[in-house]
């Protein structure tokens, strides 16, 4: 009597069991490294200073309280993540995509965003101090009672849509 295994199905004890490979992909587990994917992940309060997640894919993680200062997120995707209180001073998201991310009362001061797209994205209390937003995307952007001061807006890609002043409190000094 032969005994017959095919490959992705076994015989046993009359029911056919299927073994399908699972579709390998990072998990919420993994070690921080550049493209990394954390979409979806609960990161709160995670500390990742001087990390490189350069390309990484943090798209709807949760990264409230996170100490991210000093991270390069060049190119990242953090497309509606969850930034609130958390600190990215001194980080570089150089062409990251934080569209409507949640960044209400996070501190970024001296924090590089050229040419990120916050389109949406709520910068509600935020401390974005000395700040680079050159060529940024700040279309539709919450920027009530934002700390702006000395930060660089030179070429800023529709900052009169940058709407939501309702207080106009943004502090510019």
């Amino acid at each position: 009597m032969h005994a017959w295994i095919s490959t992705g199905a076994v015989l046993l004890g009359g029911f056919i069991i299927c073994i399908v490979p699972s579709i390998v992909s990072a998990a919420c587990e993994d070690p921080p490294a550049p493209q990394v994917d954390w979409a979806n992940c609960n990161k709160k309060s995670i500390s990742l200073v001087n990390v490189n997640l350069n390309g990484a894919n943090l798209q709807q993680t949760n990264l409230i309280g996170a100490a991210l200062g000093n991270i390069e997120l060049q190119g990242a995707n953090l497309t509606k993540a969850n930034l609130i209180s958390a600190n990215l001073s001194n980080a570089n998201l150089c062409g990251a995509t934080l569209t409507e991310a949640n960044l209400q009362t996070a501190t970024a001061v001296e924090t590089n965003f050229h040419k990120a797209n916050l389109t949406k994205a709520n910068l509600k209390s935020a401390m974005l101090r000395k700040a680079n937003l050159a060529g940024a995307n700040l279309s539709n952007a919450e920027l009530n009672e934002a700390v702006l001061s000395g930060a660089v807006l030179e070429a800023v890609v529709k900052m009169s849509q940058a709407s939501r002043f309702s207080n106009k409190r943004i502090m510019l000094i």
